[in-house]
């Protein structure tokens, strides 16, 4: 898999600086305190507004890198040039939870992105809302993506 899909902020120079600024942010919002100069800050090296909502939804449901990490990715220009091996990959990554809370997000997304299916998110991690009926067995990645590219006609053999 090429590097900025395995992981797409690891090379990006501003991560130290956004990762410091999430924990100060974290730090700050705990202790009730403001931090509107961080936020800016971070949206500044983010190319985008870092909002206060996005920090209250964040606090508590994920650690400060990963908040810094999701913040440096431009969610609406995700690649969608990915290989099918790649796509793969990706998904057999995901299966295992072999990554990052923020890589299997950003993997989720990608796949999203690249075949096309709108409710990945099921196929892969609930398969019986996704069918509408019970999965008698746990997918494979290969039938996840056979399934996702719409090769399988939305049908499995369970």
């Amino acid at each position: 898999m090429r590097p900025h899909l395995f992981d797409p902020v690891a090379a990006n120079p501003s991560l130290p600086a956004a990762q410091k600024l999430a924990r100060d942010i974290y730090a700050l919002h705990e202790a009730g305190a403001t931090y509107t100069a961080e936020l800016r800050e971070l949206g500044l090296l983010a190319g985008r507004i870092i909002s206060l909502q996005q920090v209250m939804g964040a606090f508590g449901s994920i650690g400060p890198e990963t908040f810094a990490q999701k913040s440096l990715v431009d969610w609406h220009a995700l690649p969608t040039d990915a290989t099918e091996a790649e796509m793969l990959e990706m998904l057999q990554l995901v299966c295992l939870a072999k990554g990052s809370e923020f890589q299997i997000e950003y993997w989720v997304e990608c796949l999203r992105v690249n075949t096309g299916d709108a409710r990945l998110c099921d196929l892969i991690f609930w398969p019986d809302e996704y069918f509408g009926r019970p999965v008698s067995k746990d997918l494979s990645a290969e039938e996840i993506l056979e399934v996702a590219l719409g090769r399988a006609g939305g049908e499995i053999a369970v």
